[in-house]
């Protein structure tokens, strides 16, 4: 008797349950409360690149080439033993000589360099090599008298175009858009640039030279002409030599 009276209570709240379904309006996939996502930032780091396509050095036995672990260990008959990456073996004239890797704090570099035919225990190596500085703080500062001990890469040529209020690569320099100079037919419409310690006004074809600090160990020298500016745009050209200490 008693399960039957626990069956008929079961029914009756199927059918009441049921009933109440009929009534409610239905709930679409929009109605549904989602979690909005958290999305944790991964900025890439500041980085700034120099590209030089005609590098070259001459390597005697024993040398390296600067800032890298490729290294002439000595000639025999038309083949060079040689070293990369601390591992040796035997190149040609026209292989390659290829390393990536660290060349000293915060600067990494890509060796792309092909050997060449030289004089006896002198390997020539050519090509192009990339330089990437990690998040460079600019400070200007002059070229210490002594630089020892320091890797020098000669000009690297340089063309920027610099939106208003943008940064100098590498530099305290900011556009900061034109300057009307004088007044009548006779003025002038000079860029100007922020962060310079002396005069900061400049027209066509005129140098603007910056040295300084992109790291502690890093040293640049830049040597610039402004080609043409407009109220929106400067553009630079000329060429930037570094000091990078290992």
């Amino acid at each position: 008797m008693r399960s039957h009276h626990w069956a008929l209570t079961t029914l009756i709240c199927i059918l009441l349950l049921a009933g109440l379904a009929c009534t409610l309006p239905p709930i679409s996939r929009s109605q549904i409360p989602v979690p909005t996502p958290v999305f944790a930032p991964t900025p890439l780091s500041d980085t700034l690149s120099f590209s030089i396509p005609n590098f070259s050095t001459r390597l005697a036995s024993g040398e390296s080439v600067p800032g890298a672990r490729l290294e002439f260990i000595g000639q025999n008959g038309d083949t060079f033993n040689v070293r990369i990456d601390g591992l040796d073996t035997i190149k040609r004239p026209g292989d390659s000589f290829i390393w990536s890797g660290v060349v000293a704090p915060g600067v990494y570099g890509n060796y792309n360099l092909r050997l060449a035919s030289g004089l006896m225990n002198e390997l020539p190596a050519a090509g192009n090599v990339e330089l990437i500085i990690f998040n460079p703080a600019a400070t200007e500062a002059p070229l210490p008298a002594e630089l020892e001990g320091a890797i020098h890469f000669p000009p690297i040529s340089i063309d920027y175009t610099i939106p208003l209020n943008g940064s100098i690569p590498g530099t305290t320099l900011t556009y900061a858009g034109i300057e009307e100079i004088g007044l009548g037919a006779q003025s002038n419409k000079l860029a100007q640039i922020s962060g310079l310690s002396g005069y900061p006004n400049l027209a066509q074809n005129d140098s603007l030279q910056w040295t300084g600090r992109m790291l502690d160990n890093v040293l640049v020298r830049y040597n610039l002409w402004v080609e043409s500016y407009t109220p929106e745009i400067l553009h630079l050209t000329g060429s930037a030599e570094l000091w990078i200490t290992p």
